[in-house]
C-alpha cells in the first residue's frame, strides 16, 4: 500500500512537484522578510549600542536620572575602582568610558580675534591608549572626510559641516569655552586633526569627538566620568544576558538610598529602546506568521488530497 501510495505521488504532479514548490516558496519568503526585518532594525539597535547606550551602560544614579541634559555635575566618581570591579565581575566583556560635553567653539583669525563661533556638542572617548577599539567603534577612519584622527591629547575632530561654518580647516586653532564638573569656566584650545560626517543631522550639525584625557582635564573630571559602557564579547546584544548582568551588578554595588552610587542599566532599558526591541520582534513574528498562513491556506484550497 505504502508503494502505491509513492507512485501515485511521484505520477500525479500536483501531489509532488506542486506541494514542493509551494513550501519552498513560502519558506524563502518567510526566512528573507525575517533577514530584511532583522537587518534594517537590527542596524538601529547596533547604531545606538555603538553611540549611546551599549549593552549595559554603568552611571550614577542622579546622571541616570536627568540623563536628557547629559549633566556632568552628576557625574560618576571613583571611576577607576568602579572599572576594577566591573572587569573582575564580568570577564571578557569591553568597558568604555565616556563623556558627553558641549560648549561653545571659538575659531580665531590671525590676529587671535574671534573670526567665527558656534555651540557645539561631543564626545570624548578613549583615542591613544593602546587597544582601545572606540575609534573602530564609532566607525571614525570611514567617516573621516578631512585630515586624520587625533593622534595627540591637544587635538580634536569636528563635523565637517560645523568646520565649513567655522570656517576653520585641520590644523586650525579652535577655542572650546565650557563649564567643568563643577560649574567653573573652562576654556581650552584644540587644534583641529580632521572632521568627520556622522550620517546623522543632529551629529554633523555640531559634533565633536575628542579625546578623553583631554577632556578630562578641560572639565576638572580627573578620576571621573559620565558613562561606562560595556559591550558583550562578539558584539551581538543578548537581552537576557545582559538584564542578567544589569540585576547581579545593582544587587551588589548600587545603593538606591545615594544618588551618587552607580547603577547599571542594560540596552533595552535605555530610552526608547524597549519599544524599538518590541516592535522589532513584533514585526517579525507578524511577517512569519502571516506567510506561514499565506502557504497553509494555499495548500489547503488548490492542492488535491490524496484520497481524491
Amino acid at each position: 500500500m505504502l508503494r502505491f501510495y509513492i507512485k501515485g505521488l511521484f505520477r500525479d504532479r500536483s501531489r509532488s512537484l506542486m506541494p514542493i514548490l509551494v513550501v519552498a516558496v513560502g519558506v524563502t519568503l518567510v526566512v528573507l522578510m525575517h533577514c530584511w526585518v532583522t537587518g534594517v532594525l537590527g542596524d538601529m539597535v547596533v547604531f545606538n549600542a555603538r553611540f549611546a547606550t551599549g549593552h549595559v551602560k554603568v552611571m550614577s544614579r542622579a546622571y541616570n536620572d536627568n540623563i536628557d541634559q547629559m549633566p556632568n555635575d552628576l557625574a560618576l566618581m571613583g571611576t577607576d575602582q568602579i572599572l576594577l570591579d566591573l572587569e573582575r565581575e564580568f570577564p571578557g566583556l569591553e568597558w568604555a568610558e565616556r563623556i558627553q560635553f558641549g560648549g561653545l567653539v571659538d575659531a580665531p583669525d590671525e590676529n587671535g580675534e574671534t573670526r567665527a563661533q558656534g555651540p557645539g556638542g561631543g564626545m570624548a572617548i578613549d583615542l591613544l591608549s593602546p587597544g582601545s577599539k572606540e575609534a573602530e567603534r564609532l566607525n571614525l577612519e570611514k567617516a573621516i572626510v578631512r585630515g586624520r584622527i587625533p593622534e595627540h591629547a591637544e587635538e580634536i575632530l569636528l563635523s565637517d559641516d560645523f568646520a565649513i561654518k567655522l570656517e576653520v580647516d585641520p590644523g586650525d586653532q579652535v577655542t572650546l569655552i565650557t563649564t567643568t564638573m563643577f560649574g567653573a569656566m573652562s576654556i581650552t584650545n584644540f587644534t583641529v586633526s580632521g572632521t568627520v560626517k556622522f550620517g546623522a543631522v543632529a551629529l554633523d550639525r555640531g559634533g565633536m569627538v575628542a579625546d578623553i584625557s583631554s577632556i578630562r582635564m578641560a572639565l576638572d573630571m580627573q578620576d571621573a566620568t559620565g558613562e561606562i559602557l560595556g559591550y558583550l564579547p562578539d558584539g551581538e546584544y543578548d537581552d537576557l544576558q545582559a538584564a542578567a548582568m544589569a540585576t547581579s551588578f545593582n544587587n551588589k554595588f548600587s545603593d538606591p538610598e545615594d544618588e551618587f552610587s552607580p547603577v547599571m542599566l542594560s540596552l533595552r532599558e535605555q530610552g526608547t529602546m524597549t519599544m524599538m526591541l518590541d516592535i522589532m520582534d513584533y514585526f517579525k513574528g507578524l511577517l512569519i506568521a502571516i506567510f506561514m498562513i499565506a502557504t497553509v491556506s494555499y495548500t489547503h484550497l488548490t492542492l488535491p488530497t490524496i484520497t481524491e
